[in-house]
C-alpha cells in the first residue's frame, strides 16, 4: 500500500494581542502565610522600591495593605481581591 504525503500544517503564529504585549518581571520575596493571612514583598522593577503586602482572607475576597518607601517618602494604600464569579 502506497503512503499519502501529509500536508504540512503552518506553524502557529502569536496572536495580534500578544505581539503588543509587554513582558514585566517583578521580584518577590519574604512571603509568609499564617492562618488567613498572607504577607509577601515585591518590588516591580529594578530601580523601584520595595513594597511590602499584608492580606487577610474575608469571605469571598483578600483584602489588606500595602506600604512602601521612597526618596524618604512612604506611601501607603488597600488593596482588594476578590474573585470573579
Amino acid at each position: 500500500m502506497a503512503k499519502t504525503a501529509r500536508k504540512k500544517r503552518p506553524s502557529p503564529q502569536p496572536r495580534a494581542s500578544s505581539r503588543r504585549s509587554k513582558q514585566y518581571v517583578y521580584f518577590f520575596g519574604n512571603g509568609k502565610a499564617d492562618g488567613d493571612t498572607l504577607e509577601f514583598d515585591i518590588q516591580p522593577g529594578d530601580d523601584a522600591p520595595l513594597i511590602h503586602v499584608k492580606l487577610k482572607l474575608e469571605g469571598d475576597a483578600l483584602r489588606g495593605t500595602v506600604k512602601g518607601e521612597a526618596d524618604g517618602n512612604t506611601v501607603e494604600g488597600t488593596l482588594e481581591l476578590k474573585r470573579e464569579k
